[in-house]
């Protein structure tokens, strides 16, 4: 008799501990699918604000590649020019 009240004690702690985890699993497959419908949103979001700038995008890499290209070509020309200054100044001494 004492045994089959410990089994059933036993028994009823054990549907309790099954009966947590299932709330916890069904917790989180809700929240699964709240945050699986966010990123949906969120992507669909993404998607439109892509298509609207699309036509508003002004790349700057060719700017800005033209930009150091005559910074470089800048520097050649009066390194080049204070060359031949400091050449010209040396022959008439």
């Amino acid at each position: 008799m004492a045994v089959e009240k410990a089994f059933d004690e036993l028994k009823a702690e054990h549907q309790k501990q099954v009966d947590l985890q299932q709330s916890g699993v069904d917790t989180l497959g809700k929240d699964k699918a709240a945050l699986e419908e966010r990123s949906n949103k969120l992507q669909e979001r993404n998607k439109n604000l892509a298509k609207e700038k699309k036509g508003n995008y002004i790349p700057l890499e060719p700017i800005v590649a033209d930009a150091s290209l005559f910074c470089f070509a800048l520097i050649l020309i009066i390194a080049f020019y204070s060359h031949r200054t400091q050449k010209l100044v040396s022959k008439n001494r």
